[in-house]
C-alpha cells in the first residue's frame, strides 16, 4: 500500500477492514536493518509459543529467515 497509486493508509485500512471476518489481527512489518539486529532464534521460539495456525507460523518463519 505504500507504493504510489496503491491507496496509501486509507487503502490499507480498507483492505484490513475487508478481511476482519477472516483474520483477527494485522501485522505491519518494516524490513530495514532494525530487524537484522533481532536474535532470530529467540524470535522464532517466541512465535512457536503463540500456538498460531501452521500456515501463518510458516509465513512468519519464512519472513524472519529472509
Amino acid at each position: 500500500m505504500h507504493i504510489k497509486g496503491r491507496g496509501g493508509v486509507k487503502g490499507a485500512i480498507r483492505c484490513i477492514y475487508s478481511q476482519l471476518e477472516k483474520y483477527n489481527f494485522a501485522a505491519r512489518l518494516d524490513i530495514e536493518s532494525y530487524y537484522s539486529s533481532i536474535d532470530h532464534d529467540i524470535l522464532l521460539g517466541l512465535l512457536k509459543k503463540l500456538e498460531l495456525e501452521a500456515d501463518l507460523l510458516d509465513i512468519y518463519f519464512r519472513w524472519v529467515k529472509s
